[in-house]
């Protein structure tokens, strides 16, 4: 015969709306909170979806090579006879030029293969994008939990150069530096939009880490002797690893609209090397004549930002449930 605890645990199982909870339940106990974190991020449908965009996407940008040797043309390899001289370079046939020899089209003026550029554009998108998130990370991160775990003049100064940094109009700053320095933009433009972001993820980091400082197990490791740096990397930074996780996924989508818009404003990677903003931004002047290439570089652009988007707000919810109650 069923107790009466027992009855109330298992009405309480069956009618709990939270879904940590059944998440929980298919879990085994020893799992720690990103077991459980991945648990939920896997039945979320939304997430999932952005999940297999972002790594078709990723795959494309590794793959650009092998893709465009199976599409026989070069991203930056000109070709007039796919043009209409008497149109002033619009491309021969319907949607752009496509065919079987041009999957996307070709692009106006130049008759390049826009398939080709796409694929290739993924790679800067991506490379800049991901390479400012590390940036952004390390420096928010290290930064941050130095300022949170050390109070006093090392927390003072970190958070004045925080405000500093977070009252800068960032996108103007960013423009003058890249007009300014003689750096390879490769190498630029991800310290720029790094080196100017990491304050929003520090500022997280250290009101974290002033709380995580006065648990027991930080207690327990200074009695043991552990010194207040190995207390830091060691005991503090491993239990960010949830909000770390969560700030890339969201912070990802903003450096690939950063760099597509400094791309359109002329400011990122230098012509003829693909890219998705300055394809956009060349798509200006064709784009009555031929909407095909301004279509195909934004599509390409939305359905890689919206995918990370529902990615970020999948991990989030993992990570925080409550953070969609």
């Amino acid at each position: 015969m069923t107790s009466g605890q027992d009855q109330v645990q298992a009405t309480a199982q069956e009618f709990a709306p939270s879904p940590a909870g059944a998440v929980a339940a298919d879990i085994p106990a020893n799992n720690g909170p990103t077991a459980i974190a991945l648990a939920r991020l896997r039945k979320d449908k939304g997430a999932m979806f952005g999940a297999v965009v972002v790594c078709f996407m990723v795959l494309v940008a590794l793959a650009a090579p092998l893709l465009t040797a199976l599409n026989g043309h070069d991203p930056l390899a000109t070709d007039s006879s796919t043009l209409n001289d008497e149109l002033g370079g619009v491309p021969n046939g319907s949607f752009g030029g496509v065919s079987g020899s041009h999957w996307f089209g070709v692009e106006p003026g130049t008759g390049r293969d826009l398939f080709s550029r796409i694929v290739y554009g993924a790679r800067v998108s991506l490379g800049i994008s991901l390479s400012a998130t590390l940036v952004t990370l390390f420096l928010g991160t290290v930064l941050g939990a130095t300022a949170g775990f050390f109070p006093g003049k090392i927390d003072m100064v970190v958070s004045r150069v925080m405000d500093y940094l977070l009252a800068f109009p960032s996108l103007l700053f960013t423009i003058s530096l890249i007009g300014v320095l003689d750096i390879p933009r490769w190498v630029l433009i991800p310290l720029v939009l790094g080196g100017l972001g990491w304050p929003y993820v520090g500022r997280l980091i250290r009101t974290l880490v002033l709380g995580l400082r006065e648990k027991e197990f930080v207690d327990a490791a200074r009695v043991s002797g552990a010194s207040e740096w190995r207390i830091l990397f060691k005991e503090i930074l491993p239990n960010l690893t949830g909000p770390v996780l969560t700030y890339a996924s969201l912070v990802i989508p903003g450096y690939v609209l950063a760099e597509a818009a400094l791309s359109f404003l002329g400011l990122g990677i230098p012509q003829p090397t693909p890219s998705w903003g300055a394809m956009l931004s060349d798509a200006i002047n064709w784009y009555i004549p031929d909407p095909t290439y301004l279509a195909v570089p934004g599509l390409s652009l939305f359905l890689t930002v919206y995918a990370f988007n529902l990615l970020g707000d999948g991990v989030s919810a993992a990570f925080d449930p409550k953070s969609r109650s």
